[in-house]
């Protein structure tokens, strides 16, 4: 597997887990996803850093716009969530919400779909923790 094909597996699997805990923490441990929460959106920074080394050394274009989508996904919830405070997700705010959970789904299935090809068993496993994680997600808006 080549360098940049690794770090595109090992960013998706790695996302994917750091969402999965961060979800489990607003469900059970809302204070921990209080202090922490923002690392989440943190991960956008390399992101960001690595699709922008991408396109200047001619990586994969289907690599380079996963990692640019999930940057862009980052950038968008540090703004809303942190930098304005807006609260868009109860009550519900169309606008906000669509583009939020647009770019979400877009940067998560960026780096699933492409697995298939790099080796079943990645996006096997990805798929997995993608449904758990996604199911913790549902789980805790549902109790709040």
């Amino acid at each position: 597997m080549d360098p940049w094909t690794a770090m595109f597996v090992a960013f998706g699997l790695l996302s994917q887990v750091g969402l999965l805990l961060y979800f489990a923490a607003r469900r059970w441990r809302p204070i921990l996803e209080r202090r922490w929460g923002w690392l989440m959106y943190a991960f956008g920074l390399p992101a960001a850093g690595i699709a922008l080394l991408g396109i200047a050394t001619s990586a994969r274009p289907e690599q380079v716009l996963a990692f640019g989508l999930f940057a862009v996904w980052a950038a968008f919830g540090v703004l809303i969530d942190l930098r304005l405070g807006i609260k868009w997700r109860n009550p519900v705010r169309p606008g906000i919400c669509a583009t939020y959970i647009g770019l979400f789904t877009a940067a998560q299935f960026a780096f699933w779909i492409p697995l298939w090809w790099i080796g079943r068993e990645l996006w096997l496993a990805f798929a997995v923790v993608f449904a758990v994680q996604t199911t913790v997600n549902v789980l805790g808006h549902r109790a709040s």
